[in-house]
């Protein structure tokens, strides 16, 4: 198990960035858990008055815990904002925070899963074309590439789109 004090980093933090001697170093960030190869992220994000994170999309569902100071998280027309002890649930659309004081904020983010339906081991076996599939003409292939399992091509609509895992979505012969 480890221990870490939230509120000692974030004025560690709070410290590098309103002390920054260039505009690029009113922002400071630590991640504290997980990392880009993990589902769950924390991240403690330090900014100076006025400083921003310029609009974004978030790689999935994410909140903002403000630990010092006071953010605006703006998303669209819509903008909420937030003081020490507030918890903001950023929407699914591009948005930007910035700071209104020197604030450093917990941000949690939990990727989007690459598949939101069932997968077998099926789906990873990738046939080259002649194997008796097609590839779906919505994706133009340099080859016609088929997931295959055992002799039989899965009934389509069973495998994702090429767009978000890398599985080619499959038509069975007529």
């Amino acid at each position: 198990m480890q221990k870490l004090s939230l509120d000692a980093l974030a004025r560690e933090l709070v410290g590098q960035a309103a002390g920054g001697e260039k505009p690029g170093d009113s922002r400071v960030s630590r991640t504290v858990v997980g990392g880009h190869e993990k589902a769950l992220r924390q991240t403690v994000i330090a900014l100076a008055k006025d400083a921003a994170l310029a609009e974004h999309a978030s790689p999935g569902e994410a909140t903002v815990l403000v630990l010092r100071g006071r953010v605006t998280l703006a998303a669209g027309a819509e903008s909420w904002e937030g003081r020490e002890g507030d918890l903001i649930i950023v929407p699914d659309a591009p948005h930007s925070l910035t700071a209104q004081a020197d604030s450093a904020v917990l941000l949690t983010v939990v990727k989007r899963p690459l598949s939101t339906g069932r997968r077998s081991p099926c789906d990873f076996w990738p046939a080259i074309a002649g194997s008796g599939a097609r590839t779906s003409t919505r994706f133009p292939l340099p080859t016609a590439v088929a997931v295959r399992c055992g002799s039989n091509p899965p009934p389509f609509g069973m495998t994702e789109d090429i767009s978000q895992n890398g599985v080619v979505p499959v038509i069975p012969e007529a």
